[in-house]
């Protein structure tokens, strides 16, 4: 009993020779085809993803700025200059600009800046002064 099998397991399938035809067999699944028409035409009108330059990046960051409520950050006592080597953090780890700057989401881009605001709070030990 406790040796192992010397032979192969049956599978326990039904044979093709026992199962009905299959009528499906041959035709095109037309929602596929238009799933998959629709999911090149999206990717083929959203912008390219590239690399941005300095001025980019600037436009990018004062935008978040003024778009993006970043009070959260005041609560741990960061002044104007720690949000902006914040943002330049951000932007850095998680590629903000690269990203969003031709497709800014206001909610996509605070869902970033807060998953690296976790992170930088580790490496900068900041601590909420409203407990």
């Amino acid at each position: 009993m406790k040796s192992p099998l010397n032979e192969p397991m049956p599978d326990h399938t039904i044979s093709k020779t026992f199962t009905g035809h299959d009528f499906n067999a041959g035709q095109i699944n037309v929602a596929g085809v238009f799933k998959a028409i629709s999911g090149i035409i999206k990717k083929a009108s959203k912008p390219k993803i590239t690399k941005a330059d300095y001025n980019e990046t600037q436009n990018f960051l004062t935008r978040v700025k003024s778009e993006i409520n970043l009070d959260f950050l005041k609560k741990y006592g960061m002044d104007e200059e720690q949000i902006d080597r914040f943002l330049l953090y951000a932007n850095k780890t998680r590629m903000l600009a690269k990203n969003y700057r031709k497709d800014f989401q206001n909610d996509v881009v605070e869902y970033e800046i807060k998953v690296a605001f976790g992170e930088y709070r580790k490496l900068h030990k900041l601590d909420s002064w409203e407990k």
